[in-house]
């Protein structure tokens, strides 16, 4: 976990990146210092292997020959350790931490937030909501405190031709209706960009960031 920005005050956010975002991480600091004045700390956690460490259960046949290995439990322990190691106890009770990703990222965020006492909200920017089986998960889960969501996609997303993926749409909205009607989510908002998945990404995800941050 490398640290970006400490501000001392305000929300903590643990942003999930891979390394073909790692060029970005100073721009993603740049355009989240431009949407927001509040005091903030973000950290980063780079991920080597998405398709294994960021899916929350095993998916095949999605997209030929890419295999979703569904290791994201293994990930998330590694991650809460090393929050634990990091902030200590205090930090952690005294602050609000939320996580936040782009894509498959964006994904293990929102099933982070669900798993883990740790975080207090998450930033889904494009998340691939499409993964078989999400919507009935997220509709199974019972907080035990608050939680606040930021939900994004693209308007482009949902008309790929890929059958699964073309879901993405109807399952993010299907997602953001379930976390509307959940008592324990204090805040919640689904954004439509222009564009397709790869259209402005950085910008996307630095919106959802200052958005948990500002609400």
């Amino acid at each position: 976990m490398r640290l970006l920005i400490d501000k001392k005050n305000g929300p903590i956010v643990i942003h999930i990146t891979g390394k073909h975002e790692s060029s970005q991480t100073e721009a993603l600091c740049d355009a989240v210092t431009a949407c927001t004045t509040s005091d903030f700390t973000m950290y980063e956690v780079m991920v080597e292997d998405w398709d294994s460490m960021l899916t929350p259960w095993p998916a095949s046949g999605i997209f030929g020959g890419r295999d979703f290995q569904g290791n994201a439990r293994e990930q998330l322990s590694a991650i809460e350790t090393t929050i634990l190691e990091e902030l200590g106890e205090n930090n952690i009770s005294q602050r609000p931490i939320y996580i936040a990703g782009y894509s498959l990222a964006g994904l293990f965020s929102l099933w982070a937030m669900c798993e883990s006492n740790i975080f207090d909200g998450a930033v889904s920017a494009s998340g691939s909501l499409w993964y078989p089986n999400w919507c009935q998960y997220i509709g199974e889960q019972n907080f035990a405190s608050a939680k606040k969501v930021y939900l994004s996609l693209g308007d482009k997303e949902p008309k790929t031709k890929n059958q699964v993926m073309s879901t993405v749409g109807i399952s993010t909205q299907k997602t953001y209706d379930i976390l509307c009607d959940n008592s324990m989510v204090s805040r919640s908002t689904f954004e439509w960009n222009e564009g397709g998945h790869f259209t402005n990404p950085m910008e996307r995800i630095a919106k959802g960031i200052a958005w948990i941050i500002d609400n």
